[in-house]
């Protein structure tokens, strides 16, 4: 049984999602986050802590772990 998206479901992951993650990430990691953080700590310690949650977030997944085999030319980058 073969399952396919609907031509909607294609165009939003490829005309919308990536633009609308970045620009959502940016507002709440850097906007929010760092705002919130400087009412604690200096503004550079805000972005390092700052630096490091955003870099956990995107760390090693199980969607990384996942969908690995299927990406290419990660496999090339790191060899």
């Amino acid at each position: 049984m073969t399952h396919t998206l609907p031509l909607w479901s294609k165009a939003y992951m490829v005309l919308i999602a990536p633009f609308t993650a970045g620009i959502f990430e940016e507002i709440i990691w850097r906007g929010y986050g760092i705002n919130k953080l400087e009412q604690h700590v200096s503004t550079r310690k805000a972005v390092v802590v700052q630096a490091i949650a955003f870099g956990f977030w995107h760390g090693i997944s199980i969607h990384t772990l996942i969908t690995f085999p299927y990406r290419p030319s990660l496999r090339v980058y790191i060899r």
